[in-house]
């Protein structure tokens, strides 16, 4: 399978990723969600229905692109054990990256 973007975490950036999450956790509250420019939120992500008349400007890019805090939760534990990650985009059948520790990794 050809990937057309890859990047590799080392395991002292991925100890860093973990450190700054530990920080910005810190001042945020369970249920709230980081949007793609760095505003928190408490309530729900808005639900993004796109159809064929749905024109870019429509798109709040900002309140689409966002983080829970749960799910940062989950990155900082998968972050701090994993020994780095290497991140795949760009395979045939989507186009959302995918994450992949060392150990599942296979070197070519």
């Amino acid at each position: 399978m050809a990937f057309i973007l890859s990047r590799i975490v080392d395991a002292e950036t991925a100890n860093q990723i973990a450190q700054f999450l530990d920080e910005e956790l810190a001042l945020l509250e369970p249920g709230d969600r980081i949007r793609a420019d760095l505003t928190v939120r408490d309530k729900p992500k808005e639900l993004l229905v796109i159809t064929p008349a749905t024109k870019i400007d429509d798109i709040d890019a900002v309140e689409t692109f966002s983080a829970t805090y749960e799910w940062l939760l989950q990155f900082r534990s998968f972050c701090r054990p994993s020994g780095g990650f290497q991140v795949l985009k760009g395979f045939p059948s989507s186009s959302t990256p995918m994450i992949q520790s060392p150990a599942s990794v296979t070197q070519r």
